[in-house]
């Protein structure tokens, strides 16, 4: 990573431009009004990334690819862009036509004008820059995620290799290079009708009935009751066998996708190792497996019993499966690593499958039940070989961040770029920064106001002000409120409610907020000694048990279901039980339209009177005077409805 100053994408012709001294980028943003009205002092939430991404609505990215501008000869045609890849052997062995997988952000690279929207155009060479690798992409172009697995000739061990990608927005005619089988050791995405006899030993072992339309399709296969169903390792089902020589430790990527339309269907498909013997090693596929049910699966069937289970898998001897829907579509891979294979789908791990038996091959794979019907089918898009080593070379597409590791050098100011706007940082977690943004003034809808990001200045420190963002609540409001419940007949409840009119916060006397309540439906209960661990304000109302209890710490109100605040906001001290559970952020109720809302909590003592209980469904009033100690406490930001809403983000400004 480095600090970068200046794109040699954007030609600008220098211009003095009002700007902060020492920051190396700007990016413009709008802010658009509110239909409720002109606002001054407006807190806006902006959050900033470390990471690749397009800047929209509250979200600005500030890391970039470092795109090489030239002119290089790439396969016979002129090009004028392209990025580093960094590529990091770790297993400490020397590596041959090894196939690495790179994933780039497309969407970013179509998005900045750097490359054509199909992507046809691109191109990966060797570390000469000139000679072309072999590679082929799995996923679309366009993307934020696009993967390319490149097949390099020579990675040395422990050490690095250099390999290039290529693109050029002004190369709209270059043809697609992508080409599965000149990058794996097998590969087949079954392009025409009929199945590549040069490539597939059909029906190996018993008989498959498919379709082939550039897809594989199991639509039937050998029935006999359940000779032919695949249980564990000693079943071989029926098998299309591919005609590859494994690699020592290899990798296999496939798909399926299941259509089963009838209860009374059933049937197994997918991709196998296969043992010497012709039995299954491990069998990931889809199926249903009861043919009176629907009981839609992704399944995984092993010669020993699946471990280390990814999270919504379940399983037993020799199995192991997660229920899907119909139609589900499943992209699978099987690492097969010395005595082990290691399951993946596009979640992430499956299941361990230890290896007992010889490896022999692999196969398209199915399983069908006599008597019973087979699925509409399992469809396979495409099977691809490829080498693999444990642990893996590590891939590193060459970017630059753009701002600090703590953000300390984000600045915001006003249109003119050079006042400075006040703002605080609420939190980071290293990828991406949550700040407030206190604008001045926001103009009626549909009017906007520009205001300026800045960064890029590693010198910088932070200027976060908490205070001059937001008002204190300990500014305006009282440090004593009286909740009263009372009971006549055991109706007609009583508490007091604070809220914020504009000017200051209003403690009303008691108000009947509740009418034809059922007995003892409201409860206070408080004990002494409780530590700051279990303190944290709360916002509505309560419906949990209504049982008399003194044993939790706690300022309680329970209510019945269906009594709801619609036109005020509460604020009360509430405390956990013994659980300890986290503060609860309050905020004022949404449907109260007040100018400011109450957002976070830092910290607030809580100091009650002598042990008191009672429950409503007595005849004597309980009166309790809570005092509120407010240090730093709840803060309040301005809130209108609608609220003012982000707009369109600028370009990138640099050499100011």
């Amino acid at each position: 990573m480095a600090w970068y100053y200046g794109d040699e994408k954007s030609f600008i012709t220098p211009v003095a431009l009002p700007s902060l001294e020492g920051w190396g980028y700007r990016k413009s943003h709008e802010i658009v009004g509110s239909t409720a009205g002109a606002q001054t002092n407006y807190q806006i939430r902006i959050k900033v990334h470390r990471t690749l991404g397009m800047d929209s609505g509250e979200d600005v990215y500030l890391v970039v690819y470092n795109v090489e501008t030239g002119t290089w000869t790439v396969d016979g045609n002129a090009y004028h862009r392209r990025t580093k890849i960094t590529i990091t052997e770790n297993s400490g062995s020397d590596l041959t036509d090894y196939q690495v997988r790179v994933v780039i952000d497309t969407k970013w690279l179509v998005y900045n004008g750097y490359a054509t929207p199909n992507g046809n155009e691109v191109r990966f060479t060797d570390s000469d820059g000139s000679m072309l690798l072999s590679f082929w992409r799995e996923t679309d172009f366009n993307q934020t995620e696009t993967v390319y697995w490149v097949k390099v000739p020579s990675i040395p061990a422990s050490s690095t290799k250099t390999i290039y990608i290529y693109y050029d927005e002004e190369l709209t005619t270059v043809p697609d290079a992508s080409d599965g089988e000149a990058t794996f050791e097998f590969f087949d995405d079954f392009l025409g009708t009929t199945l590549d006899a040069t490539k597939w030993t059909e029906d190996a072992i018993n008989d498959i009935t498919q379709t082939i339309n550039n897809y594989f399709r199991f639509e039937d296969a050998a029935k006999s009751n359940g000779t032919y169903w695949i249980y564990d390792g000693t079943d071989t089902g029926s098998q299309h066998q591919a005609k590859v020589t494994l690699p020592t430790d290899f990798r296999v990527l496939f798909t399926t996708k299941i259509s089963d339309t009838a209860t009374s269907q059933m049937g197994q498909g997918g991709v196998a190792i296969i043992a010497t013997d012709n039995t299954i090693i491990v069998y990931p596929s889809h199926g249903d497996l009861s043919g009176s049910i629907f009981s839609i699966r992704r399944y995984v069937v092993g010669e020993n019993t699946p471990t280390n289970l990814g999270t919504g898998w379940s399983g037993d001897a020799n199995e192991c499966w997660k229920g899907v829907g119909n139609l589900d579509r499943a992209k699978w891979e099987i690492l097969k690593s010395g005595s082990l294979a290691t399951v993946n789908d596009e979640n992430g791990k499956v299941c361990d499958v230890s290896i007992s038996s010889t490896v022999s091959k692999i196969a398209l794979t199915a399983g069908a039940y006599g008597g019973r019907p087979y699925l509409d089918y399992v469809q396979v898009d495409y099977v691809a070989v490829a080498k693999y080593v444990d642990p893996e070379p590590s891939v590193e597409v060459d970017t630059t961040v753009k701002c600090r590791a703590d953000f300390g050098d984000i600045r915001f100011t006003k249109s003119d770029g050079e006042t400075l706007l006040d703002y605080w940082l609420e939190s980071y977690d290293g990828g991406v920064a949550t700040f407030w943004v206190k604008v001045d003034s926001i103009p009626a809808s549909p009017d906007t106001i520009q205001i300026y990001v800045y960064y890029g200045n590693p010198d910088a420190t932070t200027t976060s002000n908490h205070d001059a963002t937001f008002k204190s609540i300990s500014d305006v409001v009282s440090v004593e409120y009286e909740f009263e419940c009372r009971s006549t007949n055991k109706g007609d409840p009583k508490v007091a409610f604070c809220y914020y009119d504009g000017s200051s916060v209003v403690v009303p006397s008691q108000e009947t907020i509740y009418t034809d309540l059922p007995t003892s439906y409201i409860i206070f209960s408080v004990t002494k000694d409780i530590d700051e661990t279990h303190k944290y304000l709360h916002d509505g109302v309560f419906s949990s048990d209504h049982t008399s209890r003194t044993d939790d710490a706690r300022i309680r109100m329970d209510t019945a279901t269906g009594n709801t605040l619609t036109d005020r906001v509460w604020l009360i001290a509430h405390y956990s039980d013994g659980s300890k559970s986290p503060p609860i952020k309050p905020v004022f109720a949404e449907n109260y339209n007040p100018v400011y809302r109450v957002w976070y909590e830092r910290t607030s003592e809580v100091q009650e009177s002598d042990d008191v209980y009672a429950g409503c469904g007595t005849s004597s009033p309980l009166h309790l005077n809570v005092l509120w100690e407010v240090t730093s406490g709840p803060q309040l930001r301005k809130y209108v409805s609608p609220e003012p809403s982000h707009g369109a983000w600028g370009s990138e400004e640099s050499n100011f």
